[in-house]
């Protein structure tokens, strides 16, 4: 029984990511739900800066683009951009296929948004 939990940690120590497994770096197609549960798509565009990375979202049903600024923390990439005039924050988490699903909300909504990042291939 101790190895089978001893291989079981390290399994789960193996399989966590960590910061430096985290490359937003390159453009994905989103879809995703507003607070209100209005859905939407388009495509973001993730660019290095330094030390932190450039964020281009581009909505398919409108000409606006949306711009922020992302950081990479230890599990997760973090995005603060101005949407529609309104401040946002999004928490995207990497998944297995080189994507992000994300919560997120913007100041004053009454609920989260969730989006899903897909690579362009």
């Amino acid at each position: 029984m101790k190895q089978l939990l001893i291989a079981f940690a390290l399994l789960v120590t193996a399989m966590s990511v960590t910061a430096d497994d985290i490359n937003p770096v390159g453009t994905y197609a989103y879809t995703g739900t507003d607070p209100d549960g209005t859905a939407y798509q388009g495509t973001v565009t993730v660019t290095k800066q330094h030390d932190q990375y450039g964020v281009s979202y581009k909505e398919a049903s409108d000409a606006g683009v949306y711009t922020g600024v992302g950081l990479v923390g230890d599990e997760e990439f973090v995005v603060a951009a101005v949407a529609e005039g309104k401040n946002s924050i999004s928490i995207l988490t990497p998944d297995k296929k080189g994507g992000f699903t994300a919560v997120w909300a913007w100041e004053g909504a009454k609920g989260l948004g969730k989006e899903t990042w897909t690579p362009k291939k």
